[in-house]
């Protein structure tokens, strides 16, 4: 399967949003607790822009018309902490329809991000992993984070605690 990667648009946000829930809903990656709303989605996506540290980059199945849902991954950069000190650091995530898992689009959506960020006043790139997930630490690692440390059970979730692997990318 052949897919394009390209820029996040609006009308990407509903295919995002279904594609999100599904890991919010039936596993424990997402610390999310109930499915997000389209309009939650949506002020989401209005904090992306085509430059800047805050981007989202979608995976698209080449070829397919996107109301047959082409969009089969997403990957963003976000504000880490809202303190000012923190500007130049970004967490990064990387979320792919559950269909489409081991045929490489993670990597791409991930490297793509790494790529687009390098030319940003990025220093830092956070990504927190709820672990179990060793699949997810490894393609970070593979692309430049480092392990710097686990939140153990900072989180609840289907009645159980979740801890969290915190990973770190420099770019400067």
């Amino acid at each position: 399967m052949d897919v394009v990667l390209r820029p996040a648009t609006d009308s990407d946000v509903g295919r995002i949003t279904e594609i999100y829930n599904h890991w919010v809903t039936e596993t424990h990656v997402s610390f999310d607790a109930k499915p997000q709303t389209l309009d939650e989605r949506t002020d989401w996506f209005n904090k992306y822009g085509d430059t800047g540290r805050y981007r989202a980059l979608v995976a698209v199945r080449d070829g397919v018309a996107e109301r047959d849902g082409a969009v089969v991954g997403v990957s963003y950069s976000s504000r880490f902490r809202p303190k000012l000190a923190y500007e130049t650091t970004v967490e990064t995530t990387v979320v792919v329809d559950p269909g489409h898992l081991g045929l490489g689009i993670g990597r791409l959506l991930l490297a793509a991000l790494v790529d687009t960020l390098q030319a940003e006043d990025v220093h830092r790139a956070i990504a927190l992993i709820a672990l179990p997930n060793e699949p997810s630490v490894l393609l970070h690692e593979q692309l430049g984070y480092r392990r710097v440390g686990v939140f153990d059970e900072v989180g609840r979730k289907f009645d159980q605690y979740w801890s969290v692997q915190i990973m770190e990318r420099a770019f400067s």
